[in-house]
């Protein structure tokens, strides 16, 4: 308010009795107005002190959430250890700090203690241009608290998935793989159900579960008082997986993928009947649809997958069609679901390999009638312009010999020869089109024929196969990098004359027959 001071009087004490008059005025105006709360006379808010509440939880892992106070006023809502209002601005004078409970939490189940400025009950003073601290220190009480703590093991511990470990359907740990935890959880006594759901780009259904500890076998554990519980859910990886059985049981067929589709083509059974027959699978739905067959049926076929054309070459064919071993070439196009004649093969074979390297389709090896010799012709098909070109021969002659293009050069695996009757061979061999050029790599494990190759994740994969009496499940990886050969997980049923293929970087073994010559509709699925 406006302060209206007396005219000074002459004299020299007439000025100094004046201004005290008005002094003593002034001051009673502003006792005045301040009692009265005038803010004209507030703190100026640069001069503001502050106060900042940190949360410590004494137990590594606690999982409590607390909602921390100032003034009766939440600064901090659900924090666990390290949790912090940071610095609020507060008016000069005494504060207190408390804290309440988040859901889930009990406050009854710790002890509190203050530490930094605050007192032991949990004030404050504060002056202008104060920045205090106080520390609200939270200890379980062991004999009160109930936890549990879930823990997950992954086999092998390399193996790729990551899993939502959950409690009553609440989750409490994402995406943990082996050695993930949920840490400790406080929960009120009695039943509880643990759990998991799949992680990022995890599929529950390749693993197996199973619960330890305290979990019974289904994940229930029921906790009493004070207990300190620990379940395990331990996920033991299928790197093979049984799939959907491909309706027509064969051997001797072809296969190739395009984009998430793998085709099967021709083939035969146990009985030696022969099929023209042409179906689909798609990995992602599990399922088979039979799509047009080939126009002439036969077995010992290869097929090759060149801009999204399937090329089935060569095979044994018994029909009014024709007979005996051909070179018939013949062109699937799965957009419109038809088949096209194209140039034969000049020298028709059967039991022959089958490999693309940069859009060529390579044919070697295998037998030109039915029992006899192998030999070792390789002849190179151009789709383009639909001829053919002999290219220089294998090093060493072979029938049931598999081949795979990879990394520009075609590898050749296993078989038998060089002789009708030969043995059956460990022999691997790469042919580099560049330089019209064969070279004798590392052997595979145990001589066989009639292996199922396909490449993925940067290697070639040789499964299965058979010698003589005896038919494998064995499965080996071979790096080029390195020149060797690594065994890995079986397959789930042994088979020889099954054919591969990989979709997603997953491995597909379909179809074959085993020792005593019954035919498969298998599928198997391998996901390292």
């Amino acid at each position: 308010m406006p302060l209206s001071l007396p005219a000074a009087r002459s004299g020299a004490a007439a000025p100094r009795r004046t201004l005290a008059r008005a002094l003593l005025l002034a001051a009673a105006v502003c006792a005045t107005l301040a009692a009265a709360g005038s803010p004209s006379f507030a703190a100026d808010s640069r001069g503001k002190p502050t106060l900042t509440v940190i949360k410590r939880v004494d137990a590594a892992g606690d999982r409590g959430r607390f909602n921390l106070r100032i003034d009766d006023r939440t600064r901090a809502k659900a924090v666990g250890d390290g949790g912090t209002t940071g610095p609020v601005p507060l008016a000069p004078g005494v504060h207190t700090v408390t804290e309440t409970a988040a859901p889930g939490t009990r406050l009854s189940d710790y002890t509190r203690t203050f530490k930094g400025a605050c007192n032991a009950k949990g004030e404050v003073s504060l002056k202008r241009g104060d920045a205090k601290t106080c520390i609200i220190v939270n200890t379980p009480k062991p004999a009160a608290r109930t936890t549990l703590k879930v823990n997950k093991i992954v086999v092998p511990s390399g193996a790729k998935g990551v899993f939502n470990l959950t409690i009553d359907g609440t989750v409490w740990a994402a995406n943990v793989g082996h050695g993930g935890t949920t840490g400790l959880v406080v929960l009120q006594p009695g039943p509880h159900q643990v759990g998991e759901t799949a992680g990022t780009a995890t599929a529950l259904g390749e693993f197996v579960p199973s619960y330890s500890g305290d979990c019974d076998a289904t994940g229930a554990v029921t906790l009493a008082a004070g207990q300190a519980a620990v379940c395990t859910i331990t996920n033991t990886r299928m790197l093979w997986t049984a799939k959907a059985l491909m309706p027509t049981p064969r051997l001797y067929f072809g296969i190739g993928a395009i984009g998430n589709h793998i085709y099967v083509v021709g083939g035969a059974n146990s009985g030696l009947g022969r099929y023209a027959t042409l179906e689909r699978y798609t990995p992602s739905t599990d399922t088979w649809v039979t799509k047009t067959p080939m126009s002439l049926p036969r077995d010992g076929l290869g097929v090759g997958v060149i801009n999204g054309i399937l090329y089935a070459v060569g095979g044994k064919s018994y029909s009014a069609m024709g007979s005996g071993v051909t070179g018939r070439l013949e062109a699937y196009d799965p957009a419109t679901d038809t088949w096209t004649t194209k140039a034969p093969m000049p020298n028709p074979r059967r039991g022959l390999g089958v490999g693309v390297v940069n859009g060529i389709l390579y044919a070697v090896g295998g037998e030109v009638s039915g029992g006899s010799a192998p030999v070792a012709t390789l002849q190179a098909y151009d789709p383009a312009t639909d001829t053919w070109t002999t290219k220089a021969p294998l090093p060493s002659k072979r029938v049931h010999l598999t081949a795979v293009g990879h990394a520009g050069k075609l590898y050749v695996v296993g078989g038998d020869g060089p002789a009708l009757f030969s043995p059956n061979l460990t022999l691997v061999q790469a042919y580099d089109p560049a330089t019209d050029t064969w070279a004798t790599l590392a052997p595979i494990t145990n001589a066989r024929r009639g292996v199922a190759v396909t490449t993925a994740h940067g290697f070639v994969y040789a499964i299965g196969g058979n010698n003589g009496g005896t038919v494998y499940s064995l499965a080996q990886r071979y790096d080029a990098a390195t020149n060797t050969w690594t065994t890995i997980a079986p397959m789930l049923t042994p088979r020889t004359f099954a054919g591969a293929a990989t979709v997603g970087n997953r491995i597909f073994v379909i179809g074959g027959e085993n020792a005593i010559l019954t035919t498969y509709g298998t599928n198997e699925r391998y996901a390292p």
